[in-house]
């Protein structure tokens, strides 16, 4: 019996994890500043602008950071997910490579209903892993 609960607390506290990774780790590609301050309502969100003038928006999440990166007609263009411990970043990887085409080791692709491609990479940006997520309509 007491295997059974230590099971039981064990399968709790990963479904936990999995919502929390899946809710905080979305890209949002798409959207404007406006529907994803909305969506996300009760978080706190940060803002600034790259060298080149790119303006961002990002937000701490329970397992990853997340940033939106947006185009002249203020809409995001760019994600970048960064988990912030192992066991995020492998249900990440373990999610990309049941649910999107494998590019290689870092990079998946996958496609959406409304005609759009959307490039995966995984890449390691000042000493961080980060997964970065672009969209382009299909051509």
């Amino acid at each position: 019996m007491e295997k059974v609960q230590k099971i039981v607390k064990i399968l709790i506290v990963g479904l936990l994890l999995l919502v929390s990774i899946m809710t905080n780790a979305q890209s949002r590609l798409g959207f404007s500043e406006q529907e994803i301050r909305s969506e996300f309502s009760d978080e706190t969100f940060y803002s600034g602008s790259t060298e080149d003038g790119t303006k961002y928006i990002y937000k701490f999440g329970g397992h990853t950071v997340a940033f939106y990166y947006f185009d002249e007609d203020n809409v995001t263009y760019m994600c970048s997910v960064m988990p912030k411990e192992s066991g995020a970043l492998n249900y990440l990887v373990e999610h990309y490579n049941k649910t999107a085409v494998i590019v290689d080791n870092y990079n998946w692709k996958s496609y959406d209903v409304n005609n759009h491609l959307t490039y995966i990479s995984l890449r390691e940006v000042n000493n961080k892993l980060l997964f970065i997520y672009t969209v382009r309509p299909l051509q």
